[in-house]
């Protein structure tokens, strides 16, 4: 059995190239994630004010 001792920033840039096959060229994962991550945060800001008209409208006994 072979065993190999590399340092932990040559370990990094080792599994960074070996991950980067699957990523298609021109793609940032980052700027993926950023745009995921804004489109989650304006779902969850309709659906709380939402929320806030339901219960004031409850509020004012328009319903139930």
């Amino acid at each position: 059995m072979f065993c190999r001792i590399e340092s932990y920033p040559a370990r990094i840039r080792r599994i960074q190239r070996e991950i980067a096959q699957y990523i298609p060229a021109g793609i940032s994962l980052a700027d993926e994630l950023i745009a995921e991550r804004r489109e989650e945060a304006r779902r969850e800001e309709e659906e709380s004010e939402r929320q806030w008209a339901e219960a004031r409208l409850r509020d004012e006994g328009k319903i139930a």
